[in-house]
């Protein structure tokens, strides 16, 4: 093994003090992926959730998700997540799950697919990545509550 090798448990962001709008964030977002919209589509962390009797996931997990990565420590997420009003985390502080359990029903999955909207044809700002999924949230929340966007990339050039 070459001596500048690094194990991926070890490599981190920098550290993030943890203010108010940063704790918002990180609530917005973990709140987001253990969300009814997101578990009927996100096969991987319905998986990981019912993988555990109580719906447990570990928080080590979850900050380990490129969008998480930037909020590490992983104390910022555990202490902001302990202040979520949807989510719980063990007396340890390894493990999150929802407060309510969540349930597949065709019912969920019919509602979650009623309120869904397919939107192609962007322009070549996105192409280039200068247009963000935030922006995008931004964009569609003026016209209501957004609950998922998912951007897709073609298969065949990986273009949007």
């Amino acid at each position: 093994m070459p001596p500048s090798y690094i194990p991926f448990r070890e490599v981190s962001a920098p550290p993030t003090e943890l203010t108010s709008k940063i704790q918002a964030a990180i609530i917005k977002q973990v709140e987001f992926y253990f969300s009814d919209a997101n578990l009927n589509y996100d096969r991987y962390l319905l998986n990981e959730v019912r993988s555990n009797a109580e719906g447990w996931v570990k928080i080590e997990l979850i900050a380990s998700w490129n969008r998480m990565k930037k909020f590490r420590p992983v104390k910022n997420i555990v202490d902001s997540i302990k202040k979520s009003t949807a989510l719980v985390v063990s007396d340890n502080d390894l493990m999150i799950r929802r407060k309510t359990p969540f349930v597949v029903t065709t019912e969920s999955y019919e509602k979650s697919y009623a309120h869904t909207l397919y939107v192609e044809g962007f322009p070549t700002l996105i192409k280039k990545m200068q247009i963000f999924q935030s922006d995008l949230e931004s964009y569609f929340g003026q016209f209501g509550e957004v609950a998922i966007i998912k951007i897709r990339k073609k298969k065949f050039d990986k273009s949007f």
